[in-house]
């Protein structure tokens, strides 16, 4: 029987953000990616929403956990697992696997790239600062970025990072999903 995201193991708080991209954003011949897959359960649900799109579905995550999964222990099969999902949920052949560091991978693509980046990876002030900064430059104008954990309570780090970076332009209207526009 076919698997479906809610089975999978793993952190989604940013349904209601995603289904606002699905309905309101996702249109034919679109790129998008997804830094941070963990094992696979918002990718699983975003990838089938596009199935039937012309949508080329990128997921960067280098599969070793961050530090905060450390602690959860059993993450030393992550890749093996979120492939085992994907293919569970019949959307292996829906995303485009980038097993690599965020910003190493930012790198594979040309500036003005994506028209939506969502970023869920690392969780501390660093990595968050480096992959905005990294990713930034591939989203098109008026295209999204975003990311999740926007959180002063439980990750003031991303939140720190982000308000440094862009200000302003964050849009929090799914919390504890933050975005914006780039003009």
């Amino acid at each position: 029987m076919k698997k479906t995201y809610k089975e999978i193991d793993g952190f989604f708080s940013f349904e209601p953000f995603y289904n606002f991209i699905c309905k309101n954003y996702i249109k034919e011949s679109m790129n998008i990616v997804e830094i941070g897959a963990f094992k696979g359960k918002s990718t699983s649900f975003m990838a089938s929403y596009i199935k039937n799109f012309n949508v080329n579905f990128y997921v960067v995550d280098n599969w070793k956990g961050s530090d905060e999964h450390q602690s959860l222990g059993n993450i030393k099969n992550l890749f093996e697992e979120f492939k085992s999902n994907m293919e569970q949920c019949e959307l292996l052949d829906v995303i485009k696997i980038v097993k690599k560091d965020s910003v190493e991978a930012s790198a594979l693509f040309e500036d003005n790239f994506f028209d939506f980046v969502f970023i869920d990876a690392a969780h501390d002030y660093v990595n968050v600062k480096n992959d905005i900064n990294a990713w930034y430059p591939k989203v098109k104008k008026n295209g999204i970025i975003g990311g999740d954990d926007y959180s002063l309570e439980c990750w003031p780090e991303v939140v720190k990072a982000a308000d440094e970076i862009l200000g302003n332009e964050i849009q929090q209207n799914f919390k504890p999903a933050w975005y914006c526009y780039k003009s």
